[in-house]
């Protein structure tokens, strides 16, 4: 059966090994602070960068110019993205200012190149499909303007002093992207197979940025009360897209990868949910370990359930996709002891490492790769 990704191919071997790479270093230095000791936390920067940024954006750019390797402005941008996650780690300032422009001006030019400099799609009778592709790539652009010029303001001109707008902010910043072209995934699939109400896809696209957009802002101003009405919002959103989705059930591998994406959406925004609740009225209780399974979940369960469908090109029929899933949920549910525990960072290293695997190396049933 047809699949949901455009480009409908497989991505090459050395772009996959690479990102394999890339996506390793990233889990180190996320877990190093149980392997070597609390000093090494610093390095966390490095690991969600590396792993929204510099991996997520770079398959948004292939995915979004249709071939199943990248191209000149791909590369420069998984260089510039490691780039940036390092300066990130190091806080060197001049860096950070400097890569988020010159990866926000790439990505522009595959926007422009794919779609047009307006996103007019926004407001014509277009699939959610493109129209969530489109936003993805907006999304990034955007993030990465505003993140140059939140660390020159940090860094030297202290116009605006709030003190949720850092780096830290970037780590949910980043990550909206991904998402973004994962609904585009699950809406292109919607469309081939059902006929989606106008009303149902408009007012998915258009809750979901807006509601992204408008929840970024509020983190920013520590507006409680706002934060908890757009999570709200958005979770009720994401149980339309699962009401709809599971109306199109079929015993196929793409349809069970996006059934537990979204739940992992599901529980991420419950979870996300709660952590508001908390931050609001009980803030000496804030933090990790619900933070923990909000971001595992959200993270490690929602955005690379959608890289996967992203790497593999649609195509899921090898023979390891039957462990694949149970292997994520466990892997999501290990993640937050990993960040405490010597031992159980090593095994969820190596759960890590064996999902990505299974995603990244398996063999293809279509040529192409």
């Amino acid at each position: 059966m047809e699949s949901s990704v455009a480009n409908n191919r497989p991505l090459s071997l050395p772009f996959r090994a690479l990102l394999t790479l890339v996506l390793c270093v990233s889990l180190v230095a996320g877990f190093a602070g149980a392997f070597f000791g609390p000093e090494w936390q610093q390095l966390s920067p490095l690991h969600v960068f590396l792993y929204n940024l510099t991996v997520g954006g770079s398959l948004l750019l292939v995915f979004s110019s249709g071939r199943d390797r990248p191209g000149r402005l791909e590369w420069c941008f998984l260089a510039g993205g490691g780039a940036f996650g390092a300066a990130a780690a190091g806080h060197y300032y001049p860096l950070l200012v400097a890569a988020p422009v010159v990866l926000g001006t790439l990505v522009e030019a595959r926007r422009w190149k794919t779609f047009e400099w307006f996103p007019l799609d926004f407001f014509l009778p277009v699939p959610a499909s493109r129209k969530f592709r489109q936003a993805a790539l907006l999304c990034l652009s955007l993030g990465l303007f505003i993140c140059a010029a939140t660390m020159a303001n940090e860094a030297w001109f202290h116009w605006i002093r709030l003190p949720k707008l850092d780096l830290h902010v970037f780590y949910l910043g980043f990550s909206f992207p991904i998402s973004l072209v994962t609904f585009s995934l699950i809406f292109a699939r919607l469309e081939k197979r059902t006929v989606l109400p106008l009303w149902a896809s408009e007012y998915c696209f258009w809750a979901l940025n807006l509601g992204v957009i408008s929840f970024f802002f509020f983190i920013i101003f520590e507006l409680w009360a706002l934060q908890l009405v757009a999570a709200l919002t958005l979770f009720s959103v994401v149980l339309l897209v699962l009401r709809l989705h599971w109306r199109t059930r079929a015993p196929e591998p793409e349809w069970q990868l996006y059934s537990s994406a979204l739940v992992f959406l599901s529980v991420g925004s419950l979870t996300g949910i709660a952590q508001i609740l908390v931050s609001w009225f009980w803030p000496e209780h804030a933090g990790l370990p619900l933070l923990g399974v909000h971001s595992a979940t959200t993270l490690f369960g929602w955005n690379f359930s959608g890289m996967a469908a992203l790497i593999r090109g649609g195509d899921f029929s090898f023979k390891g996709f039957r462990a694949f899933i149970p292997l994520q949920w466990v892997f999501v549910m290990a993640v937050p002891a990993g960040h405490y525990l010597r031992f159980a960072a090593a095994s969820t290293f190596a759960l890590g490492f064996a999902v990505a695997g299974l995603v990244m190396l398996a063999p293809f049933t279509r040529e192409g790769n």
